[in-house]
């Protein structure tokens, strides 16, 4: 049972699942790209005050830098949620510049507080509980970039 001999049924099945649970993470994470970026569109001050907190940045470019930022975490959430592997790769980058920055504020000794989703901030309030909240979506978005393209390049080396 579950050996390949009778056709291949216990590996399709595998595959089946396999497939399932990587489009299940695919849309949670575009959930919550896009629950992140709605959230804060809804109060883009608020993302430019947070921004400024880190310190970073000149304040003249924050309000620029800000809306790009919004933009472009809905457009990640909605690649994610529509399929598009190249949405992990897009959450995976705005998730390095995130995990630096809050690295950046934890070394030097800067109180950040997230406001990464708006009025909905439930997820981590802290720098530190954000760094563990963003390394693991970080992991789980590579991880299926990762299983994705090995998925690809499985299927292209069959044929």
């Amino acid at each position: 049972m579950g050996e390949v001999g009778a056709g291949g049924g216990a590996v399709k099945n595998r595959e089946f699942w396999c497939s399932k649970a990587l489009q299940v993470v695919q849309f949670f994470l575009g959930v919550v790209f896009l629950l992140a970026g709605v959230m804060k569109l809804q109060a883009p001050w608020d993302l430019v005050k947070a921004m400024k907190a880190y310190h970073l940045l000149p304040e003249f470019l924050l309000p620029v830098l800000a809306m790009g930022l919004l933009i472009f975490e809905v457009f990640t959430g909605l690649l994610l949620v529509m399929g598009r592997r190249v949405g992990a790769l897009a959450a995976s980058f705005l998730l390095v510049i995130f995990l630096g920055a809050l690295g950046s504020a934890i070394y030097r000794g800067i109180a950040i507080e997230c406001s990464c989703f708006g009025a909905l901030n439930f997820l981590g309030k802290t720098a530190q509980g954000m760094v563990v909240r963003n390394s693991l979506l970080l992991a789980i978005a590579l991880g299926y970039y990762w299983a994705e393209w090995k998925k690809k390049v499985s299927t292209f080396e069959s044929n």
